[in-house]
C-alpha cells in the first residue's frame, strides 16, 4: 500500500478555547514503513493558522502527544506525510528542520 492519508481531515472550531480545533471524523494515515495511524474524532489541536494547516500537522501533533513513538520517528512520519501531500519541497524541509530543532531543544531542557 502506498503511503498517504486514507481519509480527509475534518475539523471544527472549539468554541470554548481560542485557537483550539477538534477532529470531527477519524483521520487515517498509512506510513511507508507499514504503520497505520488513526487520529480519533474529538482529538483537540491548537492551530494558529487554519488556512495553512494540513492533515500532516494534525497527525504530527497527535503522534507527539498521544503515542509512545520516539520524537525522531514522529518527525520522520511528519516529513513523509508532508511529502504525500505534495507540500512545497522548501516548506517541507523547513518544517522538518524546525521539528528536529524542537526535538533537540526539548532534550536539552529536559522535556520529552
Amino acid at each position: 500500500m502506498t503511503p498517504g492519508f486514507q481519509t480527509v481531515l475534518h475539523i471544527a472550531k472549539d468554541m470554548q478555547q481560542a485557537h483550539r480545533w477538534r477532529v470531527t471524523q477519524h483521520l487515517a494515515y498509512h506510513s511507508g514503513d507499514g504503520s497505520n495511524f488513526s487520529v480519533p474524532p474529538g482529538y483537540k489541536i491548537r492551530i494558529e493558522f487554519v488556512d495553512r494547516s494540513t492533515p500532516a500537522d494534525v497527525l504530527y501533533a497527535y503522534l507527539l502527544a498521544e503515542t509512545d513513538l520516539p520524537r525522531r520517528d514522529c518527525d520522520e512520519h511528519f516529513f513523509e506525510a508532508m511529502t504525500t501531500l505534495e507540500v512545497n519541497v522548501i516548506v517541507r524541509y523547513l518544517m522538518y528542520a524546525g521539528a528536529r530543532i524542537g526535538g533537540i531543544l526539548n532534550r536539552l531542557i529536559g522535556d520529552r
